[in-house]
């Protein structure tokens, strides 16, 4: 009789339960691993949006006016609210604190736009120039311009277009005499287009005789106040940094809808254009400072053609608006940066001039307009050779 060697087939648990794992020796890491990673994780993105809820709110602020913006704004509130209500956003506020990025102060504008200053004093009388600024008493000094890197490595051709300066200072608005021992204090803001623009304007300009100040600030500009309020902050900087010159540049962030008094205009609309001007003609009264100069850079053409009419639209509030205030120089750098027929163009005599956004300017570019800009700076200015 033969008998059947064969084992008896294993039978293995299924993995189904704990109690098959248990009979097996073994527990289910591999699952419960899992599943407390991802209850981690979500702790962890919990606890960072609490931390960071004020930034939160302000990346929803930025969103254009619309439907997303007001769920995304909501939401941000809402998780603002909680954070504030349990403490979580105290650690925001100490390192703001530290930083120095305490809450704004909110300045008088019609106080700052006649020359007056929170605290009752005026601005410091402007230093009398000297009969000759020159140190050998020769001629009248012409500012010169170092050259910037491009010019090291190739020539860049001096820009075609011309300007549109047309400063009229008020003759007893005598502008202060540059010299080493004075040199002029250069502001340039405005939204993102300042970062390369200011860049450029710095690189062009002696940097011996000019004190610049950049301040661009991305995504912000006149449309959206409720965002970032311009007008306030210029007034900062009027009072706590005095500057000699200011160079301005908003239009690339503001053709979108906004709201004003409760209302949502649509951009391009003769309502629209009409809050736009009257929020460009604050900020230029505001800029009227005893002995300063303003700077305001039209925009150029984008390669978007809805958005290239709407900057030319700009282009003429700014335009028309300067030239009823002689303390306002409008550079028009549009010419500068337009192709054979006229319109958008990535690159000018052969050198790539705009960035793959077709919006905002490459090194070349912001050198091409900082050579703009500070030739009309000198020229306005009494620059003396150091």
């Amino acid at each position: 009789m033969r008998t059947d060697r064969r084992q008896p087939a294993v039978t293995r648990p299924s993995p189904g339960g704990d109690e098959d794992w248990e009979s097996l020796g073994r527990r289910p890491r591999a699952r419960t691993n899992a599943a407390t990673t991802i209850a981690v994780t979500f702790a962890a993105m919990a606890l960072t949006a609490l931390l960071s809820s004020g930034s939160l709110v302000g990346l929803a602020q930025r969103q254009e006016i619309g439907w997303q913006r007001d769920i995304a704004l909501e939401a941000a509130e809402g998780l603002d609210r909680v954070a504030s209500a349990f403490g979580f956003d105290r650690p925001a506020r100490w390192i703001d604190q530290l930083a120095g990025r305490d809450e704004p102060e909110t300045f008088d504008l019609d106080l700052i736009a006649g020359g007056g200053r929170p605290d009752g004093d005026t601005p410091a009388p402007t230093p009398t120039p000297d009969a000759d600024p020159t140190p050998d008493g020769t001629t009248s000094p012409t500012p010169t311009v170092g050259p910037t890197p491009d010019e090291t490595t190739s020539p860049t051709p001096t820009p075609t277009a011309t300007p549109t300066p047309q400063p009229t200072p008020d003759a007893s608005d005598q502008l202060p005499v540059i010299t080493a021992d004075r040199p002029l204090v250069l502001y340039v803001g405005g939204d993102s287009m300042t970062r390369e623009v200011g860049n450029g304007v710095a690189r062009a300009t002696p940097i011996d005789l000019v004190t610049p100040i950049l301040d661009p600030q991305v995504s912000s500009g006149l449309s959206r106040p409720d965002f970032l309020d311009w007008p306030q902050r210029l007034a900062g900087v009027i009072v706590n940094d005095e500057p000699d010159a200011f160079v301005i540049m908003f239009g690339a962030n503001d053709w979108q809808d906004f709201e004003a008094d409760g209302e949502i205009y649509q951009r391009g609309t003769p309502g629209w254009l009409a809050i736009y001007r009257e929020r460009v003609a604050t900020t230029m009264d505001l800029l009227d400072q005893p002995a300063t100069a303003v700077f305001w850079i039209g925009q150029p053409a984008m390669r978007s053609a809805g958005l290239s009419d709407g900057m030319m639209a700009l282009n003429e509030i700014y335009r028309s608006e300067a030239a009823t205030r002689p303390w306002i120089t409008f550079i028009d750098i549009a010419p500068a940066f337009a192709g054979p027929d006229g319109n958008y163009s990535d690159d000018i005599d052969g050198q790539r001039v705009r960035q793959d956004d077709g919006i905002h300017f490459t090194t070349t570019g912001a050198d091409r307009v900082g050579r703009i800009v500070w030739d009309v700076v000198a020229t306005t200015f009494a620059v003396a050779g150091g």
